[in-house]
């Protein structure tokens, strides 16, 4: 049995389980998904997609808080987190911290009935279609519907990250997406783009710019602190995936997660 606790936002979340997943069908395991509503992610699984075909999604109980990293340096160390973990129900545990190194988790597997993990890395190999699992509710594919219906076949999605991500905002200046976006339509009248951005200041200048090039999803709430906020950001990412390519923000895993979904091309901006 396998329990995975995915962190972060949505996209780290989903390739998590998209990781879990793969590594059922090669070791045949029972898998479970603890998801935590936080400040991160502030909705229910069920608010955002339709049901997994073999992922039970669980609450998380106190017990989880007081797990702790069976992968220790130390014996003597090793030894009493191993006893903790045991008593709370677990042969083995994984957090964020143990994924720095190198870890063979298919092992970990084969070797302990009850495994634990808490990270927001991927941990197996996947491909671009293993991202089908993720079908969203049918209120949020109306919404994602109603903004693919504007694309035309040149449509590019535009994924400029902003708010507390001083990375993107450091590596992927709005000047550079400016400059992306002047060089496309140059290249091509017909162009427009999908935009997604946390940032209303961004969206209302690019519109102000470009107009009727520019196409974003209405009515947005850009606080991820909220279940509506947390659905906009299901609806901007399929709505990117629903694009030719995308130009997306370093250090954001979501323009990637929205290129697998749609199997486009992706480029990072970054000077």
């Amino acid at each position: 049995m396998l329990i995975i606790e995915p962190i972060g936002g949505l996209a780290n979340r989903m390739r998590v389980i998209v990781s879990a997943i793969n590594l059922k069908k090669e070791l045949n395991f029972d898998l479970f998904c603890v998801w935590e509503e936080n400040s991160d992610l502030n909705a229910p699984f069920n608010m955002l997609f339709e049901e997994i075909e073999g992922v039970n999604f669980i609450p998380k109980l106190n017990k989880y808080n007081h797990l702790k990293s069976t992968y220790q340096k130390k014996q003597g160390r090793k030894k009493i987190v191993m006893l903790i973990n045991k008593i709370i129900g677990f042969d083995y545990c994984l957090k964020q911290s143990d994924f720095s190194g190198t870890i063979n988790i298919p092992e970990i597997l084969k070797r302990n009935k009850r495994v634990y993990i808490r990270t927001c890395e991927e941990f197996s190999s996947y491909n671009n279609e293993n991202f089908r699992i993720f079908k969203p509710v049918k209120q949020l594919l109306e919404e994602i519907q109603f903004n693919t219906i504007r694309y035309n076949l040149n449509t590019i999605g535009l994924h400029i990250r902003r708010s507390d991500n001083s990375m993107s905002i450091e590596y992927s200046p709005l000047k550079m997406f400016i400059d992306k976006i002047d060089e496309e339509i140059q290249n091509n009248p017909k162009v427009d783009f999908f935009l997604s951005t946390d940032d209303t200041s961004v969206e209302e200048k690019l519109i102000e710019q470009y107009k009727e090039r520019i196409i974003v999803t209405g009515n947005k709430i850009l606080n991820r602190d909220s279940v509506e906020g947390i659905k906009n950001a299901v609806v901007d990412m399929f709505s990117l995936s629903a694009t030719s390519m995308i130009y997306g923000s370093y250090w954001s895993s979501f323009s990637d997660i929205a290129a697998r979904i749609g199997n486009i091309k992706c480029i990072t901006i970054k000077k």
